[in-house]
């Protein structure tokens, strides 16, 4: 009692702040060893301060313990009840909820404080409306200035200290969060962002960016929201992917979009285009006018032209990654839209809150009735005895479903259909009556009859799994389905009779299909071992069928000529589809890594096997991309990749249309490969103004194409290799510098985007092999693009695109010119390869915006003007040389669209 008397007394009268506690006896001191917290004591305390528990156990043990008073604090109380316990297991009790650890040092005991140790901080950011998780979010500790994004899915890991950390959440058109969290173990959160009131864009001032230097910038490309796709000028009222993409540098289309997107000097069929991750091979309606993504439904959209993720494969020039909506598991939501061009309708919820939410989406182009009217009304200009019409309409449906099964796994369910169908018919009908001599007899009776019926689309399936192991960790696993078919049936028929003598009576009947099918599965992992890496990996199969087909009919028996139902009734009997299968495996390893907080690099090798019947064709495609921050205000990249493409697309026109054919790699036509380096340099002029200049260098192998004198499948022959006879192999060659000048705050907001461009193809017995430009680039290419917000409900913008002309082959031709039929005659070439040049293209857009309504319920009219000053832009020219009707004759211009007045009006709720 003497020793712990004395004890007391000392704390009483050392300095608080450095109080030491001793073991002291009336004979002797007891030097501390590891053997006296190996001994075994009873010990027990019910409800005492820290420091007065370590008092009685410093008696009890008879052991010296030096420490601090300001390491603990009165309001911290422990219970311990130990029976014949280990004197250091009794002691870790004792400081169990502090941040206090011991060491043994020179016979003492001494307590300090424990260093912050690091603890990681993952989960993931969600809308707080609809709980749909956002992807490439920012998450950020202030404390440290360490921070990340988040992956596909919305998932993000960070390591920070523990203790209290303030962790701020942004995303682009919500609003930024701000919360404090305290760590003493590895944890995770979910932050839920609220949707901004106002479209304005987060800005990062040049402070907060050297704090945040640390971010992973690496592979996130254009990032596209829906609020993006609705800040430009729309044709026909329709907010499109496609034609927002068209504006960006590097990429470019043909005369108003028809064509589908050309990037980098790179063809229709070098994108490859996801839709959640399943690869879609007619991403276009319309031939290239609009995209298949129906913009309502978009949760983000990625392009990526250069410094190439390790998990894409499969394709040359870009990746467009497209994330759809999951589906509200919150509350009941939906939008309704009408435009000049279609009508659409979204409704999504929550099945169980929560637990399952659901999105149905559905579109349909309506201007069926004007495009038959108006066909009507100029077929008819051709004179009394020409009679038929034209007809055209698109739809896309998307389902969802979605599960919340656990804290770590959710459950993914969705579906894609959607179609084009053209359909043409005429008829030429002549009947002369002799009223004279043969008192109303028929003297000659002339009937012909011609038309076409296409029908092409996708319909795409998938079940998606997403399971979290752990803070670090995630996992996500695909199974899908993907087919692309297109059908096209032509029709002709003659009946020519006089004085009731049959002159001709003959009918001719084609069809011609293409489908291209592939079903697979595909695991990715994401690993974050630290803040300073982050690997993915992974891996997939796919089982590939090709089904070219086609078949010629001659039957004079068959005569429901205007009936195409029938024909193809008719057709089923008969028409066996050719197919060819192929499968494809592919493995790949990332790591994105910071060696500096202002060097980042992402390495990383994609390994591909591809597989037909008679070949194996193995790819190993390494990835390198740097980026490097000097300064507070500049950013410099460099990126260096291979890409293989083990499929190609044979076209006649060049241009991306339905009717191109989806080929396997083979013998002849080998897997398709790509070089490409790219260098950009980024600076911040200020918080409002931002400037970017990059160049690129692309070197392209094994590119086919038909030959001289070939064109599509002549529709006569039954072998389903029967392409590898018409084509040729050969190379291409695209560089370019690419300027962006960007105005991000303010009122009047707006982008100046500028490209130089050369891109060259040479194939083997072509152009007497010699090289010639690419069909689909505009060499100067530049596009200003203005928005001015008037106040919080009212908006405009513009666009000014201007493109010098296209190079083309100039062609004489005795019919006119019909760019999706299979049947026409095979050009004259007037000129070398591409050696004629189109005039410039250039158009004007204006659109005017109103935004209005309550909170849950708010309304959208667009007005706007396609096209101002009504360019007659070409989209084809050509000499007409027709001997029938020879006053035709001459230099004809195919144009692109006219002025265009468009509407939209569109409604949400929530």
């Amino acid at each position: 009692m003497i020793d712990l008397s004395i004890r007391f007394l000392l704390k009483l009268i050392l300095p608080v702040k450095w109080l030491v506690l001793v073991a002291l006896t009336l004979t002797s001191t007891t030097l501390l060893s590891q053997s006296s917290l190996e001994s075994r004591i009873d010990f027990s305390v019910k409800n005492m301060a820290v420091e007065d528990a370590l008092l009685q156990l410093s008696e009890v043990a008879n052991i010296g313990i030096l420490f601090s008073a300001d390491l603990f604090s009165d309001a911290q109380k422990i219970t311990i009840n130990a029976k014949n316990e280990v004197v250091e297991k009794v002691l870790k009790q004792c400081l169990a909820e502090t941040k206090i650890i011991f060491k043994l040092e020179s016979g003492n005991l001494i307590l300090y404080p424990r260093p912050p140790r690091k603890l990681t901080l993952s989960g993931f950011v969600e809308d707080a409306k609809s709980g749909e998780r956002l992807i490439a979010a920012t998450v950020v500790d202030l404390n440290s200035g360490k921070g990340t994004t988040t992956n596909e899915y919305g998932f993000f890991s960070l390591q920070i200290l523990e203790g209290n950390s303030q962790i701020q959440t942004s995303y682009v058109g919500y609003n930024t969060d701000n919360q404090l969290v305290s760590l003493n173990r590895n944890k995770q959160i979910i932050f839920k962002l609220q949707p901004a009131l106002t479209l304005s864009e987060i800005v990062v001032s040049p402070k907060e960016t050297a704090k945040n230097s640390q971010q992973f910038l690496l592979d996130k490309g254009l990032q596209v929201t829906t609020k993006d796709l609705e800040s430009v000028p729309t044709l026909a009222g329709e907010a499109d992917l496609f034609r927002y993409l068209q504006l960006q540098t590097g990429v470019q289309g043909g005369a108003d979009g028809l064509g589908g997107l050309h990037v980098r000097g790179g063809a229709t069929d070098q994108n490859l285009v996801l839709m959640d991750g399943i690869p879609i091979y007619n991403p276009s309606h319309t031939l290239g006018l609009f995209s298949i993504f129906n913009s309502p439904t978009i949760k983000t959209a990625k392009l990526v032209k250069d410094g190439f993720s390790a998990r894409y494969g499969g394709r040359l020039s870009s990746i467009i990654d497209v994330r759809m909506k999951e589906g509200n598991n919150q509350n009941f939501a939906g939008s309704f839209g009408i435009s000049t061009l279609a009508t659409n309708l979204l409704l999504e919820g929550p099945i169980v809150k929560n637990k399952i939410g659901f999105l149905l989406s559905a579109r349909r182009s309506h201007i069926d009735p004007l495009v038959v009217h108006l066909s009507k009304k100029e077929k008819r200009k051709e004179g009394e005895e020409f009679d038929g019409q034209t007809n055209y309409h698109f739809y896309d449906i998307n389902a969802k479903l979605h599960f919340h099964l656990s804290k770590s796994d959710r459950l993914f369910l969705s579906f894609y259909k959607g179609a084009d169908r053209f359909e043409d018919d005429n008829s030429f009908f002549f009947e002369e009556i002799d009223n004279y001599y043969y008192q109303g007899e028929i003297i000659e009776l002339f009937d012909d009859q011609w038309g076409q019926k296409l029908d092409w689309g996708n319909q795409i399936g998938a079940i998606r799994w997403n399971h979290l192991f752990g803070e670090k960790l995630f996992a996500n696993a695909t199974f899908t389905f993907s087919e692309f078919a297109y059908i096209s049936q032509n029709f002709y028929s003659l009946y020519d009779e006089f004085y009731g003598v049959v002159q001709t009576d003959e009918e001719y009947y084609t069809r011609f299909q293409s489908v291209m099918q592939d079903g697979g599965i595909k695991l990715d992992f994401d690993y974050f071992p630290n803040n300073k890496h982050h690997l993915t990996f992974g891996g997939g199969f796919l089982l590939r069928n090709f089904k070219p087909g086609q078949i010629q009919i001659t039957d004079n028996s068959f005569v429901n000529t205007d009936n195409f139902d029938g024909i193809s009734e008719f057709f089923d009997e008969t028409f066996a589809p050719l197919s060819s299968s192929a499968k494809e495996y592919e493995l790949y390893a990332e790591d994105k890594f910071l060696l500096h907080p202002k060097l980042a690099i992402q390495a990383g090798i994609h390994a591909a096997f591809f597989q037909t019947a008679d070949e194996i064709f193995p790819s190993i495609q390494p990835r390198l991309n740097v980026l490097w921050t000097p300064a507070n205000r500049w950013q410099l990249s460099f990126s260096g990749s291979r890409m293989t493409q083990f499929m190609h697309i044979l076209t006649s026109s060049g241009n991306g249309f339905p009717n191109d054919m989806w080929i396997p790699s083979s013998s002849v036509a080998k897997p398709e490969n790509a070089w490409q380096i790219s260098a950009e340099a980024s600076f911040n002029v200020d918080e409002n103004w931002t400037t970017k200049l990059g160049s690129y260098y692309k070197k392209m192998n094994n590119l086919i194409t038909y030959r001289d004198a070939a064109t599509l499948p002549n529709l006569l022959e039954n072998d389903p290799f029967f392409w590898e006879e018409d084509i040729t192999t050969g190379d291409g060659t695209s560089y370019g510098i690419e300027y962006e000048l960007t105005k991000k705050q303010g009122k009047t907001t707006g982008v100046f985007a500028y490209n130089w461009v050369k891109t060259f193809r040479q194939f083997a017995g072509l152009n007497n092999n010699r090289q010639f430009p690419f069909r689909n680039h505009h060499e100067h290419h530049f596009v200003l693009h203005l928005n001015h917000q008037f106040n919080d409900f009212f908006s405009a913008n513009s666009i000014f695109e201007y493109g010098s002309g296209q190079q083309i082959t100039l062609v004489e031709t005795a019919e006119d010119f019909a760019p999706i039929d299979n049947i026409t005659s095979i050009p004259n070439a007037l000129s070398a390869y591409n050696a004629f040049k189109l005039p410039a293209y250039h158009r004007l857009d204006l659109n005017v915006q109103a935004n209005f309504g309550k909170k849950d319920f708010k309304h959208q009219i667009t007005l706007g003007v396609y096209n101002l000053y009504n360019r007659q832009n070409p989209y084809f020219i050509y000499e007409l040389n027709d001997e029938f009707f020879p006053q035709n004759n001459g230099r004809k211009q195919n144009s692109a669209l006219p002025i265009l007045p468009t509407i939209g009006y569109r409604m949400k709720w929530r």
